[in-house]
C-alpha cells in the first residue's frame, strides 16, 4: 500500500514557501488542492491573527473562499478534504503551506497530526527560516511591489505614492504579526512539543537552493524536485533601496533572542545570516 502523507507548512513568511509549493506541484504524486494557503488554524488559534476568520461568503464566491470558510467553521471537513485528495490512487502527498502557522501552539500542531494519523495519514511538517533582518526586509519589498501594482491597475492622479522602506520596517517592528512570523525560537519550541524529529524538516533559506538541501527535501517528502528548482526563486523582490544602519541594528536587536537560539541549534547560520555582524 502506498503511504499517504499530509505536509503541514509552518512558515516562515518570505522563506521560500511558494518555491516549495511550486516544486511539489511538479511531481504528479502531489495533489495541490484548491490553494497553497488555507488559513484555517491561524484564524482559529493564533492570537493576533483572528482577522483571518472569514464571514460566510455568498454561493457565488470562488470555491477556495467557500472552502476556507467551511474548514474554519467545521474543521472535520478540512481533514475529510485532504483525505479525499489522497484517496486518488496515484497521489501520495497533499499540503497546507500557510506561513502564519508559525504562530501555532504545539498542542494544535499535535492535534492536527493525531487527527490525520487516525485516518491512516502520516503528518509531516516543514519549517523554513531566514535571517530575520532579511526576512522582514523582503516582506517590506513585497508590500511595496504590491502597492505599486495596485496603483498601476487603479491610477489616481491626485494620489501621492510614498513608500519608505526604512519607515515601514520601523512600523512593522511594532506589529504583533511581525513577531509571530519572526520568533523562530518560539516556533521551534512548539514544533518540538508536537512532532517527532523524523517527521519535521527544518530548512535554512540561505542554503535551501543547494543540491544537498534539495536532496534532503526530496527524501523527506518522497517526491522528486526538478533540476530547475536550484535556480527558481519564487516571489523574489529585488533590492532597490538601502537600509539605514540604525534600522538594521534595531531589527537585529529586537530579534537577538532568535539569532542566539538559532545559532545554538543550527550553527551554520552564524556564517549565513549577516544579522550576526550587528550583534
Amino acid at each position: 500500500m502506498t503511504p499517504k502523507t499530509f505536509l503541514l507548512g509552518l512558515g516562515a513568511q518570505k522563506c521560500a514557501t511558494t518555491w516549495l509549493f511550486e516544486n511539489l506541484k511538479s511531481d504528479p504524486a502531489f495533489a495541490p488542492g484548491a490553494t497553497k494557503e488555507y488559513h484555517v488554524w491561524d484564524a482559529l488559534h493564533v492570537v493576533g491573527l483572528w482577522r483571518m476568520q472569514l464571514q460566510k461568503p455568498p454561493p457565488s464566491a470562488p470555491e477556495v473562499l467557500r472552502l476556507k470558510y467551511e474548514f474554519q467553521t467545521n474543521p472535520d471537513a478540512y481533514f475529510d478534504y485532504f483525505c479525499t485528495l489522497l484517496d486518488q490512487s496515484n497521489i501520495r502527498l497533499v499540503a497546507d503551506i500557510t506561513p502564519s502557522y508559525s504562530g501555532l501552539p504545539g498542542s494544535v500542531i499535535k492535534d492536527i497530526s493525531a487527527r490525520f494519523e487516525s485516518r491512516g495519514v502520516t503528518c509531516k511538517a516543514v519549517f523554513l527560516m531566514r535571517d530575520p533582518l532579511e526576512r522582514l526586509w523582503s516582506t517590506i519589498r513585497m508590500n511595496k511591489r504590491r502597492q505599486f501594482e495596485r496603483s498601476r491597475a487603479n491610477p489616481d492622479p491626485e494620489a501621492t505614492q510614498v513608500f519608505d522602506e526604512n519607515e515601514m520596517i520601523k512600523t512593522k517592528l511594532r506589529w504583533q504579526a511581525t513577531h509571530i512570523r519572526s520568533r523562530y525560537d518560539l516556533t521551534l519550541t512548539e514544533i518540538d512539543k508536537a512532532l517527532s524529529e523524523q517527521n519535521v524538516f527544518f530548512g535554512i533559506y540561505e542554503e535551501l537552493f543547494e543540491p544537498h538541501t534539495i536532496s534532503r527535501l526530496s527524501e523527506f517528502t518522497g517526491l522528486n524536485f526538478s533540476p530547475e528548482s536550484l535556480n527558481a526563486h519564487s516571489n523574489n523582490s529585488p533590492k532597490t533601496d538601502v537600509l539605514d544602519p540604525e534600522v538594521e541594528y534595531a531589527v537585529v536587536r529586537e530579534f537577538e533572542c532568535v539569532y542566539r537560539y538559532c545559532a545554538e541549534r543550527f550553527p551554520q547560520v552564524k556564517e549565513l545570516w549577516r544579522g550576526f555582524d550587528l550583534l
